[in-house]
């Protein structure tokens, strides 16, 4: 029930980001749509006003209207017109509203003249030349533009990441919260606690109690081995009649680092038993070269550089 809860809630967390992750790229995507068009008028603006700088014709223009729209900023627009002759000599009189800076809205009034620049073969595209200022222009458009473009990318990545991070996170979270409530489920009850303990000691003193025997049988045969100071591997079979202690081989001799080693392995069909290191040195380091891996078993050290070990006997293969 526990599993199921965090999972549960693992679910509607991957939903709210999900939810989010669509909010934050559709706001995104908006932005980007609204930058590309910007810049399409900013584009469009400037290729108006090169024409006009090169083609266009001055004319008189009368302000007929004026307003003001103030929301969050206050814009203000006047309403013109003025008489355009076109290219092919007809002549229509034109109406035009255009948002202007605020200074110059104050000092205008209906029935004031400004100045309009139109193309005589589109007298349509027109831009106030004199007597106020626009308020928008290409470098504006394509400043708006830039903005809107680079909002949308950053909601957008935004987005990815802050979901991506919160999804890590939760499913950290709920990992956590899994392993803390279902320990109680893994820890072993008092009574398996106390038999696991009663039985590591016990394998503990048994390894003491035959450490023991072998440090008191073979000190002797340990002296006379050390004198062979060679780094080659030296066996004794198993079944010595003057040990009586079973077992199945002796190996000694010294480790490339120096040290002297002799190892005492039992049983048949695995190789585990005891093994005397002195010096600073230890089995995992200082082995006979037959042996591919030296470990330590439960007992670990056993005092006076003896220790309770297994090995891996090398495998060796035809070519």
């Amino acid at each position: 029930m526990v599993i199921f809860a965090f999972h549960n809630a693992m679910f509607t967390s991957i939903v709210i980001y999900l939810f989010l992750l669509l909010v934050t790229t559709g706001l995104g995507l908006v932005l980007l749509w609204f930058g590309r068009k910007f810049m399409r008028l900013s584009s469009i603006a400037r290729q108006d006003e090169i024409d006009l700088y090169e083609y266009g014709v001055t004319t008189p223009a009368r302000v007929t209207g004026h307003r003001s729209v103030t929301r969050r900023t206050s814009s203000y627009y006047i309403t013109y017109q003025y008489l355009a002759t076109a290219a092919d000599g007809t002549t229509e009189t034109l109406t035009k509203e255009k948002a202007i800076y605020g200074s110059d809205y104050r000092n205008l009034n209906i029935g004031d003249s400004i100045t309009v620049r139109y193309l005589p073969d589109k007298t349509r595209t027109e831009r106030i030349e004199a007597g106020a200022r626009e308020t928008y222009s290409p470098a504006s458009w394509r400043v708006s533009g830039l903005i809107a473009i680079v909002l949308g990318v950053f909601l957008a990545v935004f987005g990815v990441v802050i979901v991506g991070y919160g999804v890590k996170y939760d499913a950290q979270k709920a990992a956590q919260e899994t392993a803390t409530a279902n320990a109680p489920l893994a820890t072993p009850n008092p009574s398996q606690q106390t038999a696991t303990v009663v039985a590591i000691e016990a394998t503990r003193s048994a390894d003491g109690a035959m450490v023991t025997i072998l440090r008191d049988k073979l000190a002797p045969r340990i002296a006379v081995w050390k004198r062979v100071t060679d780094h080659t591997m030296h066996r004794v079979p198993g079944y010595d009649p003057e040990l009586s202690l079973g077992e199945r081989e002796i190996d000694y001799g010294y480790c490339d680092s120096g040290e002297f080693y002799t190892y005492v392995w039992f049983g048949f069909t695995s190789f585990d038993g005891y093994a005397f290191v002195d010096e600073d040195g230890r089995p995992e380091k200082c082995k006979p070269q037959e042996f591919s891996q030296i470990w330590l078993r439960n007992s670990g050290s056993l005092g006076n550089s003896w220790y309770a070990v297994s090995a891996a006997s090398m495998v060796k293969t035809s070519p």
